[in-house]
């Protein structure tokens, strides 16, 4: 196999482009910032390196705290970002 085909690992990114100043973390992909920008010049050995951070990352859980009021379902699909995530609200004498 040539290496040039080994280099086409598939970029994680599932266009949730939002980097999230409590983690550092893409809230898409779970990559940091150094890790995307060094994604197209990576090798393979790299990339999957990038990926495997990333898996971890996405399978640990993580707190978010929500500011105000929240309304919306947390119906989401097993492999969804939001499934992972643990919704934290605030006591009502915080939230006025």
């Amino acid at each position: 196999m040539n290496s040039r085909a080994a280099d086409r690992i598939a970029s994680p990114c599932i266009h949730v482009c939002r980097m999230n100043a409590s983690t550092g973390l893409c809230d898409g992909c779970f990559r940091t910032i150094d890790e995307i920008a060094a994604w197209s010049s990576a090798d393979a050995v790299q990339k999957r390196g990038i990926l495997a951070e990333a898996d971890v990352r996405k399978k640990t859980p993580r707190e978010v705290r929500i500011g105000g009021r929240f309304e919306g379902t947390l119906a989401r699909p097993s492999d969804s970002v939001k499934a992972t995530a643990t919704i934290v609200v605030a006591p009502k004498e915080q939230q006025q």
